[in-house]
């Protein structure tokens, strides 16, 4: 997760509830900073050298999940040992995804239809039209080895 970012550890929040509902009987062997390659990378690698295994990782960005990778190439992790699966759907994240190089899937965030909705609600603020307090917007496409 990361802390210092309340919609980040909603998210973390909700990453874990779903792992929760799909996999009730999973064991939560740890929480981490992740958000940037660094504190994805120190983290993990934290873990490794105390001796706590694991086997799937779940990501709050695809940055925190590079690290985490990162981690587990330089301490000879096989690639199909640690199942990782995280949020933005970059460029890299697909690669290794197809590649089956740890990641096994990364949410697309629908970056610019979140950007959108932002100046759409300040244009109407600013013209004194009420919106509502939350807008609920659809989550960009889950990219798997499945996705074309």
């Amino acid at each position: 997760d990361y802390p210092s970012l309340p919609s980040l550890v909603t998210r973390a929040n909700g990453i874990e509830a779903g792992i929760a509902e799909l996999a009730p009987n999973a064991v939560i062997v740890a929480h981490a900073q992740g958000g940037t390659v660094e504190d994805g990378k120190a983290n993990v690698a934290k873990l490794i050298a105390n001796g706590i295994t694991f086997d799937v990782i779940g990501s709050i960005n695809d940055a925190g999940s590079f690290g985490a990778i990162e981690a587990m190439d330089e301490a000879g992790f096989p690639a199909n040992s640690v199942a990782v699966i995280s949020i933005d759907g970059e460029a890299r994240a697909q690669n290794y995804i197809r590649e089956g190089h740890f990641m096994r899937g990364s949410l697309a965030v629908a970056r610019e239809l979140f950007s959108r909705s932002a100046v759409n609600g300040m244009v109407k603020l600013l013209a004194g039209v009420p919106i509502p307090e939350s807008v609920v917007l659809r989550p960009g496409e889950m990219i798997t080895r499945d996705t074309p």
